[in-house]
């Protein structure tokens, strides 16, 4: 899904529509287009590319994604069938894995985490 945040999509103090364009158009080469979808993130972001500032400017994305040569299939893919695709997938694993014993809850030691793992963790107890 593709973060609009401006430090992700350009190397410019200010991003564009057309610079979340080219970051759309690289994962479509690099990955495939089946691997293009929309994460925007405009909950949790403080800058913004012009012309995207909102979910109403899509449509304005959606037309250079055209003008630049993506099938109808493909902005339809990158629009949320993609992400659809992908959620189905999930309700399947979580039917299939429905009659399964449900996982043991149990508090990993800290010590055991410390020994395998390069983050700093803050314990508290569970009592």
């Amino acid at each position: 899904m593709v973060n609009f945040y401006t430090p992700y999509v350009s190397c410019e103090e200010v991003a564009t529509l057309s610079h979340v364009a080219d970051h759309m158009d690289y994962i479509k080469r690099m990955i495939g287009i089946d691997y293009v979808g929309l994460g925007s993130d405009f909950d949790g972001i403080n800058r913004l590319p012009r012309g995207l500032e909102d979910v109403s400017k899509y449509p304005d994305l959606f037309a250079e994604l055209i003008i630049r040569g993506w099938t109808d299939i493909e902005v339809k893919k990158a629009a949320g069938l993609n992400l659809l695709r992908v959620m189905r997938g999930a309700e399947e694993i979580r039917d299939r894995l429905r009659s399964k014993a449900v996982p043991i809850e149990s508090v990993i030691p800290a010590e055991d985490i410390i020994e395998h793992n390069n983050c700093t963790y803050e314990f508290r107890s569970m009592q």
